[in-house]
C-alpha cells in the first residue's frame, strides 16, 4: 500500500531494482535513482495498459482483471506486453522543475500515478489533467501526443471516444505515434515510446517471448500491437 513512499516514510520506493532497468537507457541518474524524484528507483521498462489497466475509467484500486485467454482474444503472441521507453524524458527547455507530464516526465517503478482523477494512470486523467499520469509505469496511447491539445474531446470522463485506441472498422489509429530512435533525454517526447537502439525496440509479448520491432514499422501496426482485443491482423510489416 505505501511502496510508493521511501524508506523513512515507511515505503521501498528508493530501492533500485535492477531487472527494471535497462543498461542501454541514456536517461538514467547516477546509480539508477530518480534525483528528482525523491531519489526513487527509475524503470526503464513499462506494462501495456491496453493490456494490464482494466477499463477506460479505472484507476489502480482496480487491478487484476486480466486472464490469459480470456482478456487476449487476439492471441498472446500477438499483444505487447511490456515496452521499453526512457525513464526520464522531456521536451526541449522542459526539465524536472516543469513536472508537467505531457512535457516532462520521471519515471519510478513504484509510481501508481497520482493525477487529476486520484492515482488514475491512462487516458482520462490525460486528458483532465497535467500531473502524475506519465509518472506511471505504464504506457498507453496518447490522447495529446507531444503535449498539445487533446485530439479527442468528450465532456465525460467516463465516456470512450468510439475510435479510442484504434478504429476497428477501418484498422487505423489516429492516437498511435512513431517510436523515437534514441533522442536525447531533454529532447524526449514523454508521450511517445522510445527504442533504446538503432536496431529497434524491444518488447516482450505477453506470451513471454520477447523481440525488437523495427523503428520502421507503421503506427497502425504498433497501434494493433497494443490492443488486446480489436480483432484485427498485424501488419505485414510486424515480421
Amino acid at each position: 500500500m505505501n511502496s510508493w513512499r521511501d524508506t523513512p516514510n515507511g515505503g521501498r520506493s528508493d530501492t533500485v531494482i535492477k531487472v527494471y532497468i535497462s543498461p542501454l537507457d541514456p536517461s538514467l541518474k547516477g546509480v539508477g535513482k530518480a534525483d528528482d524524484w525523491g531519489n526513487r528507483g527509475q524503470a526503464s521498462y513499462h506494462a501495456n495498459w491496453h493490456a494490464f489497466g482494466g477499463g477506460w475509467g479505472e484507476d489502480w484500486q482496480i487491478g487484476g482483471k486480466a486472464r490469459l485467454g480470456s482478456s487476449f482474444p487476439d492471441g498472446t503472441s500477438n499483444v505487447i506486453a511490456f515496452v521499453e521507453r526512457y525513464a526520464s524524458c522531456g521536451l526541449p527547455g522542459k526539465t524536472s522543475g516543469d513536472w508537467n507530464t505531457y512535457l516532462y516526465a520521471s519515471r519510478i517503478w513504484a509510481e501508481d500515478s497520482d493525477g487529476s482523477c486520484f492515482a488514475c494512470p491512462g487516458p482520462v486523467t490525460e486528458h483532465y489533467g497535467n500531473n502524475g499520469a506519465y509518472e506511471s509505469p505504464a504506457w498507453w496511447m496518447s490522447i495529446r501526443p507531444g503535449g498539445g491539445q487533446a485530439i479527442a474531446s468528450y465532456p465525460d470522463p467516463n465516456t470512450r471516444p468510439a475510435d479510442y485506441p484504434i478504429n476497428r472498422a477501418t484498422g487505423t489509429s489516429r492516437y498511435m505515434t512513431a517510436m523515437q530512435v534514441l533522442p536525447p533525454p531533454d529532447n524526449c517526447d514523454p508521450t511517445r515510446l522510445q527504442a533504446l537502439s538503432a536496431g529497434g525496440m524491444l518488447v516482450v509479448m505477453v506470451d513471454g517471448s520477447v523481440r525488437s520491432v523495427n523503428p520502421s514499422v507503421s503506427t497502425d501496426t504498433l497501434a494493433r500491437a497494443f490492443t488486446p482485443n480489436d480483432g484485427l491482423v498485424l501488419g505485414s510489416d510486424w515480421d
